[in-house]
């Protein structure tokens, strides 16, 4: 099947470049803590380095899971998508409200018991979905600031299901004018807002969608550039700031191992080497908990023997003493990813 003289092959092989760019530059990855909080690591994934995950499960609602085990602590369907941790309360994104309206749930992080249900009113025709779908986006994020208070900000985009594609120039004699409309079709309908929650009172009260990204601190995120697949065995390709700021994941090439490709040495504030692990891509947004490192594995197909083995979205815990993993959860993966429509 070819799309606008790009096979599938090519579209599958720039999603998944584009999907780890986008974990890279997620809102939660880029977010300071504030007064404790803990913000996504991921799209549906909130991890507390002191010692629960918070996923967004394949079977529908949130699991708690302990980070020593990988066991099931507590499940609610309360809620589908976690957003925040702050103060013992579990922010979360519930589906939409029949309205389309933007359903936030604060959760007891203990035991998985719902607190409050705030329906946020959106623009009309709007959807406040959990994932994508073939031609929108909604996307719900939340902070803690320092006065104490919970800004949760949303972000919907429209596209056409045909202008998925970037317009191409197969000729020099390329009408101008035509590549300029195709461009234009691209351009993504947007729109976004922001509300501030108050845990005590439970009250909610918009803001400018400006104002909200202004009280967000960002935290130190890639202090290194990111190379490309000719980098020479043993040179520094990027370095990655951890979520709470803890540590940095400095990442090197692998020539050793045609699947694992990358190297990841992890190193505390003093500088002092904590741990090793190899992995398929160069770097993802992570936290440390005692001597485990945990991120979100992209999706991947791989070779094992003689059969093929698929991989969904992932939430890995990892030994960095012995680099093996430890234990794994599959995660919702909430990027659409195909089929797409002739």
């Amino acid at each position: 099947m070819n799309l606008g003289g790009r096979t599938m092959k090519k579209i599958a092989l720039a999603g998944g470049a584009f999907a780890l760019l986008a974990a890279l530059l997620a809102p939660g990855a880029a977010l300071a803590q504030a007064n404790g909080s803990v913000p996504a690591l991921h799209d549906g994934v909130v991890v507390d380095p002191a010692g629960t995950a918070y996923v967004m499960s394949p079977a529908g609602g949130i699991e708690a899971r302990e980070l020593a085990t990988g066991n099931v602590l507590w499940r609610s369907d309360e809620a589908a998508k976690p957003l925040l941790l702050v103060d013992g309360t579990l922010v979360a994104q519930a589906p939409p409200a029949p309205e389309g309206d933007l359903v936030v749930v604060t959760l007891d992080s203990r035991r998985g018991t719902a607190k409050e249900r705030n329906n946020i009113k959106l623009p009309p025709g709007q959807q406040a979905r959990v994932t994508d779908g073939v031609s929108s986006s909604f996307r719900a994020q939340a902070f803690a600031t320092n006065d104490g208070g919970v800004i949760v900000s949303w972000t919907s985009e429209d596209r056409s299901a045909q202008g998925l594609l970037p317009p191409e120039v197969d000729t020099p004699q390329a009408d101008a004018k035509a590549v300029a409309e195709r461009a234009e079709a691209l351009v993504q309908q947007r729109r976004r807002g922001a509300v501030r929650l108050d845990l005590a009172s439970g009250k909610v009260a918009s803001l400018p969608f400006a104002e909200a990204q202004a009280k967000a601190v960002t935290a130190p995120g890639l202090t290194a550039r990111i190379g490309g697949a000719d980098k020479a065995a043993g040179e520094v390709i990027g370095q990655l700031t951890s979520l709470d700021g803890r540590h940095v994941l400095t990442s090197e090439r692998n020539p050793e191992d045609s699947w694992n490709r990358y190297r990841w040495t992890l190193t505390d504030a003093s500088g002092a080497t904590v741990g090793t692990i190899v992995a398929p891509v160069s770097m993802a947004p992570f936290v440390v908990s005692g001597s485990r490192i945990l991120y979100v594995a992209e999706p991947a197909l791989r070779k094992e023997g003689n059969q093929f083995v698929d991989k969904p979205l992932r939430l890995r815990a990892v030994d960095l003493q012995t680099g093996a993993e430890a234990w794994e959860a599959a995660v919702v993966d909430t990027t659409f990813r195909g089929p797409f429509p002739p």
